[in-house]
């Protein structure tokens, strides 16, 4: 692999969905500040949605929070805090989006002072040419599943996951590949990094940006320099 600039802004963008999430022990209290958190961000998420969802026999209230397009939004729990967009073009902005808002929640949310889980998630969904895949696959990435078995099996679906602990942060790297017949196929890299360990929140702006810094390494070491020219629009 060429040396690389990993905070390059490329021409060309696969991403689908960027997500920050941030996990906290289960806060009831949440539930009664709700309304005092919508009144910080109602001007940028306007609408709001409410929900409910079963985990392992307990019902947990879910609010989104989110823009008049539906490309951006904040999910918040009784035990975490999300922010999601689909319109992800540079780390710089959506930083600056995540921290803020994270920042208003626990100025109302002021009995959380750690948390217990941090992820940064991207997700890039690569269209492939629909009457040679393989070769598409062959020539930009490097997949994590053995190259003779996509050689000589010509799958038409693949999932691989491979999951790797990088001193205190963990990072799961999923590639999948599947071939619908009448549909175009596509290559999705996935990639999670995250820290499972009590943090205090006025920490939370650093481990994000070492989670994207980690993020962003392993999405290099997925793709080959052919795609990279891709993705600089040099192709």
């Amino acid at each position: 692999m060429s040396q690389r600039n990993l905070e390059e802004i490329f021409k060309i963008n696969y991403l689908t969905s960027v997500s920050c999430e941030i996990r906290f022990t289960p806060l009831m209290i949440i539930k009664d500040k709700v309304a005092e958190f919508q009144k910080e961000i109602r001007n940028y998420f306007p609408n709001i949605q409410k929900g409910i969802f079963p985990i392992s026999g307990f019902e947990f209230n879910e609010w989104i929070f989110h823009t008049n397009d539906n490309r951006k939004k904040i999910i918040a729990t009784t035990d975490r805090l999300g922010v999601i967009t689909t319109t992800y073009n540079d780390f710089k902005p959506f930083f600056e989006m995540v921290t803020k808002n994270i920042g208003k929640f626990f100025e109302i949310i002021t009995d959380i002072d750690k948390v217990s889980r941090i992820g940064m998630r991207y997700t890039n969904e690569i269209p492939l040419d629909k009457d040679n895949p393989i070769k598409d696959i062959l020539n930009w990435f490097n997949p994590t599943i053995y190259e003779d078995k996509i050689n000589n099996l010509k799958p038409i679906a693949f999932s691989s996951e491979i999951r790797i602990i990088h001193e205190a942060n963990t990072l799961t790297s999923r590639n999948n590949f599947s071939l619908i017949i009448g549909n175009s196929p596509k290559y999705i890299i996935d990639i999670d990094s995250y820290t499972e360990k009590e943090i205090e929140t006025e920490n939370i702006n650093s481990i994000i940006i070492e989670l994207h810094k980690l993020a962003i390494k392993e999405f290099h070491n997925n793709i080959k320099d052919e795609f990279l020219q891709i993705l600089r629009g040099k192709k």
